[in-house]
């Protein structure tokens, strides 16, 4: 996966999320998961990536879900558990 390929080619690893700020206005976040991929558990990697994106999806989900309704998450959000275990 990702963090397998980060640690084999020492990638710097970010993240970017996107949120909406009305009609047409983005805002990107931009955060550094690892500057040095070589030193860092493939799974750690991809384990950090993933909350940063649990975080957006949290935080605005109507972009995320209408295009993943196999997830079913109404359940884990209602009882505010991780969407990525």
């Amino acid at each position: 996966g990702m963090g397998r390929i980060a640690r084999q080619y020492d990638f710097v690893v970010m993240y970017a999320g996107l949120r909406t700020n009305g009609r047409g206005h983005y805002t990107v976040r931009m955060k550094l998961i690892t500057d040095n991929a070589k030193e860092m558990e493939p799974q750690r990697i991809t384990e950090l990536y993933m909350k940063e994106l649990e975080e957006d999806i949290l935080y605005d989900p109507v972009p995320y879900l209408w295009s993943h309704r196999r997830w079913k998450l109404t359940e884990r959000l209602k009882n505010n558990e991780p969407m990525y275990r």
